[in-house]
């Protein structure tokens, strides 16, 4: 199967002090998105797009591309290599791009500048990530399970193995069903730090845990929380965080337990667990 691998490398590289796509940090000076290259390669893929302001040409073609253009792909074709680039030509005529605007729109519009080098199955990664030859195996094998249209599918990463010692990261956090369906909500949680505890949901339990969804009694009328971590917590929703009183006092409850917390204005507030469900 053919397949893009579809490189996001036009970010300026404001935060970071300089091109964090260019700087080489392998033992010859590779840089990061040629390991995603190599082994997006090894996975099966057959051709590379890299999406980059149009002054980065050159330097991409030097650093990356002719060398790349000479490689065979796993079917021993020669890789396809283009380049599209991002900038503001591609915008939409409905919309006035603002006059002090200088930095590209994102993801969405990296993908439309690159729309006419894409007509396979494709996937989408950013020139400053690490991913690993385990991922593009993985979703080189679910783009060849999608229907030719109207379908995709995603790489996630344990949350635990993604946050850094060095700072925060923002981080978009998703939610699969039973049949490991994308839910419609992707949370993006930013400022996550790397001394975060990752709770493992049990999939037998009778008790309550992070992710449980119980109905209690509370004086006497019936109410449904489901309990979650602090960044999700939504009280309009009836989520509530495992660190609020009444998320503390339910954790490691079973049914029929009854137990007294603190309210909002000091008062107690006795619970009990009528079903739990996760």
């Amino acid at each position: 199967m053919k397949a893009a691998l579809v490189i996001m490398a036009a970010g300026m590289g404001s935060r970071y002090g300089g091109n964090k796509q260019v700087d080489g940090i392998g033992p010859n000076g590779e840089i990061l998105m040629e390991y995603s290259i190599f082994d997006a390669l090894r996975a099966g893929f057959t051709k590379v797009v890299f999406i980059i302001k149009p002054d980065m040409r050159d330097l991409m073609e030097n650093m990356v591309g002719k060398h790349l253009a000479a490689c065979k792909t796993a079917d021993g074709d020669n890789v396809e290599v283009c380049y599209a680039y991002q900038d503001f030509s591609s915008v939409p005529n409905f919309y006035k791009v603002p006059s002090e605007r200088v930095k590209p729109f994102g993801t969405v519009h990296a993908l439309l500048c690159a729309r006419e080098f894409v007509h396979e199955p494709f996937v989408v990664i950013n020139a400053d990530d690490y991913y690993g030859v385990d991922a593009f195996k993985t979703i080189y094998t679910e783009l060849s399970k999608l229907a030719e249209s109207g379908e995709g599918t995603m790489v996630g990463y344990d949350l635990c193995n993604t946050v850094s010692e060095h700072g925060t990261v923002t981080r978009g956090v998703c939610h699969v069903n039973e049949q490991g369906m994308l839910e419609a909500r992707i949370a993006e949680i930013t400022r996550i730090l790397g001394e975060a505890t990752v709770v493992a949901t049990p999939k037998r339990s009778n008790s309550v845990h992070i992710g449980s969804t119980v109905t209690v009694d509370m004086g006497g009328r019936e109410r449904v929380f489901t309990i979650v971590g602090g960044a999700e917590s939504d009280a309009h929703e009836g989520k509530i965080s495992n660190e609020s009183p009444v998320g503390q006092a339910l954790l490691g409850c079973k049914k029929g337990d009854e137990v007294t917390t603190t309210g909002p204005t000091g008062r107690d507030i006795k619970l009990t667990v009528i079903k739990i469900e996760h």
